[in-house]
């Protein structure tokens, strides 16, 4: 109540608290009184579906900003695995006995569930970037060409996506 607008910040970890609590205020709660939200060196945050909704109703007073060289803004790939679930109600049912005197329907649903996920873990999960970007370079000076932006975030995004797939 009151009127009184609101402004949410965060770095790092914080910066993507902030984008949740921006989210939930918003979506949750009905609110409309964010005058801004500001986040230094946010990670990626959700999928693209929750990012193109974040940004269509708060893209226009979110702003994110990052050092050209934290890594942490790019920590997160794109592109990331699923990792295989072991389901223990799978595993329960061929405890105890052979697999081979497993009924039929029972061996196919396991290599089934199996294939699924396997499918699931190739698919993997996707992370976009949410927000006006606003990078400063090495020196502390801000970036304000759109071009020179594009060309040092990529830049960024493949020297860390390199160093993540070498370090795997």
């Amino acid at each position: 109540g009151g009127g009184q607008p609101v402004w949410i910040t965060g770095h790092s970890l914080g910066g993507a608290l902030a984008v949740l609590a921006a989210a939930v205020l918003k979506f949750d709660a009905g609110f409309d009184g964010i005058a801004g939200t500001y986040t230094y060196g946010q990670p990626r945050m959700g999928d693209e579906g929750f990012c193109n909704g974040f940004e269509a109703v708060l893209g226009d007073c979110f702003f994110r900003y990052v050092n050209d060289h934290d890594i942490v803004p790019h920590a997160v790939p794109e592109a990331l695995p699923h990792l295989p679930l072991l389901r223990l109600p799978t595993l329960q049912r061929f405890s105890g006995h052979s697999f081979f005197k497993a009924p039929f329907a029972e061996i196919t649903r396991l290599f089934g569930d199996a294939a699924g996920q396997f499918k699931d873990m190739a698919a993997g999960e996707t992370f976009s970037h949410i927000g006006q970007p606003k990078m400063f370079r090495a020196d502390g000076t801000l970036i304000t060409d759109q071009n020179e932006l594009d060309t040092a975030w990529k830049a960024r995004e493949t020297l860390v996506g390199e160093s993540l797939m070498t370090n795997l």
